[in-house]
């Protein structure tokens, strides 16, 4: 997990930037009220309250639940360590357990550069994905019927290495299961990604195949992913001139702009919410601050309560106060 979205997540305090001071509000269960019980019936080993709790949850807020006690749990992780001792069989406490290794294996990597990574660090993170393979087969064995099973089973095959047949495997069977999972199409687009395991080809097929089946909604989002991740991909290759083309094709700056207008992306929705920072940082790529503050305009209501992170992805900078930078465009677009 990279540096900044850890110090972000310790909430509470207050960050300068510049001559901007902002509340660094934000948490480790992103303000969603079912996060926080997931999270404090955890922690104080109430499992069974867990476990209904996650129970009644969507599939794409099992995806936060998970997710975010992970994230929280690394360098604490006696309880969810200890559901797992206590009921190795239980489905949730098995999924759980998976999300939290994975966060750990990355912790023990770092947030550098693979070049940058030193042989001790690569040693910690594979030693723990290898050190999990009993646990993911006991997920896939007792969560087989839950995508959460398959979601972690790709984001550890990223970890092993290149695989994509037993990566597409695993996302198939989560298909079978959830076929309209963002989730689970995020993670299973993150693995063919041209930077990792993928190609721009397979990338892009992925993201229009989403974009026809289920037009009109957040999944109209991927094409601005795919966008963004060729120009990223080109930058690693040092191809600058060729990520900068890309970056500037109009067709492609219209086909973003034009998936965006198609929805009606709202943040009391997880999926929308996601889909509205992805189609900011897009727009602010492209220095339209006007759908910028359109689609800020949509989160005002709930970025300072945890979604603030993935928009700060657009400042390559470094973090900055995005409450002022809204408080910038509202002034020239409100």
């Amino acid at each position: 997990m990279i540096d900044w979205f850890r110090r972000l997540l310790c909430g509470g305090r207050k960050r300068q930037h510049g001559q901007h001071e902002y509340p660094m509000t934000y948490d480790k269960t992103m303000g969603i009220p079912e996060a926080v019980k997931f999270a404090a019936a955890v922690r104080k080993r109430r499992y069974a309250d867990a476990e209904r709790i996650y129970n009644a949850a969507t599939p794409e807020l099992r995806s936060v639940l998970m997710q975010q006690l992970s994230i929280a749990s690394v360098g604490d992780d006696e309880a969810v360590s200890a559901w797992y001792a206590a009921h190795p069989t239980n489905p949730v406490a098995c999924i759980q357990s998976a999300h939290m290794m994975i966060e750990l294996a990355w912790e023990k990597r770092s947030d550098q550069a693979a070049k940058d990574v030193s042989q001790g660090q690569w040693m910690g993170f594979h030693e723990t994905l290898r050190s999990m393979q009993p646990l993911l087969a006991q997920v896939r064995d007792v969560a087989a019927a839950d995508p959460q099973a398959w979601i972690v089973s790709i984001k550890h095959q990223l970890g092993l290495g290149k695989d994509l047949a037993t990566a597409t495997d695993y996302f198939e069977r989560g298909c079978a299961i959830a076929p309209a999972h963002r989730d689970l199409h995020r993670t299973y687009m993150n693995y063919i990604l041209p930077k990792w395991y993928g190609s721009i080809e397979c990338m892009w097929g992925h993201a229009r195949h989403l974009q026809e089946t289920f037009p009109e909604t957040h999944f109209e989002s991927f094409v601005t992913t795919a966008w963004l991740e060729e120009c990223v991909f080109l930058g690693m290759r040092g191809r600058a001139d060729d990520a900068r083309a890309v970056l500037d094709n109009p067709t492609m700056r219209e086909a973003v702009i034009a998936a965006y207008l198609r929805t009606n992306l709202q943040s009391s929705k997880i999926d929308d919410v996601y889909a509205l920072n992805l189609f900011a940082c897009a727009f602010w790529r492209m220095k339209r601050h006007d759908l910028v503050y359109d689609a800020l305009k949509r989160l005002k209501s709930r970025y300072c309560e945890g979604h603030w992170y993935y928009f700060s992805n657009a400042f390559p900078e470094g973090p900055r106060s995005l409450h002022s930078y809204f408080l910038e465009l509202e002034a020239e677009h409100g």
